[in-house]
């Protein structure tokens, strides 16, 4: 895999400072902890997270050079975050990862990133929400559409109630015409869309995760 050149300039960097001053953890270089990693991940990284909250920053570095590929994949798959979001996620879940959580390491950052991401993406959906509920909605994005079929598909929320919303936030119809199509008052369309909005905020995490897992 040819890396980004935010990604191999960390990498390399890393490297070297591990050349320079080894550590009990990498005394093999790089590489020999990747290696590690991969015989024993939950072990490994474990003990470069302890390492890393005792305060040796390197270790953490490690950590985030292992899941490289992951993060890669994560901002490949998000056209509203970047490479840099979703570092900057990473980096926080490595530095604050609660150490009772000794299994299933990587997934654990990787899924609580994402969900952090994504749940400051939700904030920009909630907006979108409201002032369509009362006004003619802009183009949704394509994580709204993505909500809402995972919404679907999931049956988080009442489906005549998530029919109605579609059509008013991926569709693109006021709350009056919606209402005219569905043979209801525009009153219950807003009714609707608001419960609706609540429901997939209240289950954004879930559905943004199982979202993410089948699209990798």
């Amino acid at each position: 895999m040819t890396w980004p050149e935010t990604i191999a300039r960390e990498m390399n960097a890393v490297a070297a400072e591990l050349a320079e001053r080894p550590r009990p953890w990498g005394s093999e270089g790089l590489a020999g902890v990747f290696d590690s990693i991969r015989e024993a991940p939950d072990e490994v990284l474990y003990q470069l997270l302890v390492a890393c909250h005792e305060g040796d920053q390197l270790a953490g570095r490690v950590v985030l050079c292992a899941l490289a590929g992951k993060i890669v994949r994560m901002a490949n798959r998000d056209p509203r975050a970047d490479l840099q979001d979703y570092l900057g996620a990473v980096w926080e879940q490595i530095v604050t990862y609660p150490l009772r959580r000794s299994r299933s390491v990587a997934a654990n950052i990787v899924l609580d990133a994402l969900r952090l991401v994504k749940r400051g993406q939700m904030v920009d959906w909630v907006s979108f929400a409201e002032e369509a509920v009362v006004a003619q909605p802009p183009t949704p994005s394509v994580e709204v559409r993505r909500l809402f079929h995972a919404a679907r598909r999931d049956q988080v929320v009442d489906l005549r109630w998530l029919t109605t919303a579609e059509q008013v936030y991926v569709s693109g119809f006021s709350s009056k015409e919606v209402a005219e199509r569905q043979g209801i008052s525009a009153a219950t369309v807003r009714w609707r869309c608001r419960r609706v909005q609540a429901e997939l905020a209240r289950n954004i995490d879930q559905l943004w995760v199982s979202e993410e897992l089948l699209a990798a």
